[in-house]
């Protein structure tokens, strides 16, 4: 959180990269820098949420006199139907990102001014303390979970007893779980393939369903056209990109790239999109079916430098229509 201030506020950066943990594992900010001579400041923050994303560009970037070039928006489609910040660390970290009042926004997440004040939700530097405390406790616990599972292979009755002592350890705050069953498996509070759940989320999970509470149904009816207003306003181009999806969840593909629904309406915004989808990463290239491990995120932010390169956002106005770069089947680049 600290980092991502010292880097984000203010920022007159070439590109300004946003989203949550997927993110952090998936985009090597100094290196993609690098990759595209340009400057890149990371404003990526564990377990952020649209509402988050919207309260550090207001409040940090352009309150703050702040003008990126170009912001970068890289998580799953599904998180930018997400709206529920109902608990204590979300609303933690979206607090400790304010600067001032902000009713439009909290009324944008689903709360009100005085409803937040009455729920024990610190405030400015108690309320960056807390997210922090909490999100190391996350770390902690989910990195055992990690731990029983990399023992499965070899090791399958310490596994096994590794997973359901901490089977009942809460999600971050329903932010992404940060574990997955073998294929086809379940692991204990987790929902098997098709029995609801989402992005690994145990069945019923706040965020765990498409159109369910928390999430809005369609793009439109979340937070993320204040989002694109924001970003234009100030002056700089919005770029969504869709991660890389491992090899073996992986959706199937027919024809080019995946399609995603939102994308021809974030086009219409002036909004440009970037699909990894079928970025050719292997399975050990995933240090989960959402996050990276370390040589997979070179492997990826070197294919995200030279797809911006070509997609070139620094060359267009906020208001000119999108354009999109998609990666078809084969992983190739496509328009």
């Amino acid at each position: 959180m600290g980092r991502v201030l010292r880097e984000a506020e203010g920022t007159r950066a070439d590109l300004l990269l946003l989203g949550n943990s997927v993110t952090q594992a998936g985009l090597d900010a100094e290196a993609l820098g690098e990759a595209l001579d340009r400057e890149v400041a990371q404003g990526a923050m564990d377990g952020a949420l649209p509402p988050h994303w919207l309260a550090l560009l207001r409040h940090r970037v352009y309150g703050a006199g702040g003008a990126p070039a170009v912001v970068l928006l890289y998580v799953p489609a599904h998180n930018l139907r997400d709206t529920d910040v109902s608990g204590s660390s979300d609303q933690a970290l979206l607090v400790s990102l304010l600067t001032e009042a902000d009713p439009e926004l909290l009324a944008l997440a689903g709360l009100q001014t005085d409803a937040l004040a009455g729920s024990g939700a610190p405030v400015g530097g108690l309320a960056r303390l807390q997210h922090d405390r909490q999100r190391a406790r996350d770390s902690v616990l989910f990195g055992l979970r990690d731990l029983g599972l990399r023992l499965a292979p070899t090791e399958p009755e310490a596994a096994a007893r590794a997973l359901e002592t901490l089977s009942d350890v809460p999600g971050p705050n329903a932010a992404e779980d940060r574990f997955q069953a073998t294929p086809g498996q379940a692991t204990p509070g987790q929902a098997s393939p098709g029995q609801g759940g989402g992005a690994g989320r145990p069945a019923g999970a706040t965020r765990g369903g498409t159109g369910g509470q928390g999430r809005a149904s369609r793009l439109e009816e979340s937070v993320i056209p204040a989002l694109i207003a924001e970003v234009q306003a100030g002056g700089s181009r919005l770029v969504v990109a869709h991660p890389a999806a491992r090899p073996d969840v992986r959706p199937p593909c027919t024809g080019q790239g995946l399609g995603h629904r939102e994308d021809d309406w974030l086009l219409a915004q002036g909004v440009d999109v970037l699909d990894l989808t079928f970025a050719p990463l292997e399975r050990a290239d995933f240090a989960n079916q959402h996050h990276l491990s370390p040589a997979g995120q070179a492997h990826l932010t070197a294919l995200l430098g030279e797809l911006l390169g070509t997609l070139d956002p620094w060359s267009r106005s906020p208001g000119d229509p999108g354009q999109r770069r998609v990666l078809d089947c084969e992983g190739r680049s496509g328009g």
